[in-house]
């Protein structure tokens, strides 16, 4: 299932953290990277939502969320990656 992608924000963990009031000891941090091969233009909400499947169980948010978009003649390559903060 994954992630809502609505809590896939590009704000830094520390904000997050901060604007929540929420104590970093309390969260492990876990890496995801994906990568999309070839899709095309009109499809990259399907990258996103591949990347939200790729979040762990009980991943509160994801925070540092970047995309990096390398287009080529027909589609994309799409490189995804962002931290996903689960409570310990």
């Amino acid at each position: 299932m994954g992630i809502n992608i609505e809590k896939i924000l590009t704000i830094s963990a520390g904000d997050w953290f901060k604007m929540n009031n929420k104590n970093p000891k309390d969260y492990k941090p876990v890496g995801i990277h994906t990568r999309t091969d070839c899709g095309d233009f009109d499809s990259f909400g399907e990258a996103i939502k591949d990347f939200s499947k790729e979040t762990p169980k009980k991943t509160e948010v994801v925070v540092d969320y970047k995309a990096e978009i390398i287009p080529s003649v027909a589609c994309y390559v799409a490189y995804l990656y962002g931290t996903a903060l689960i409570l310990k």
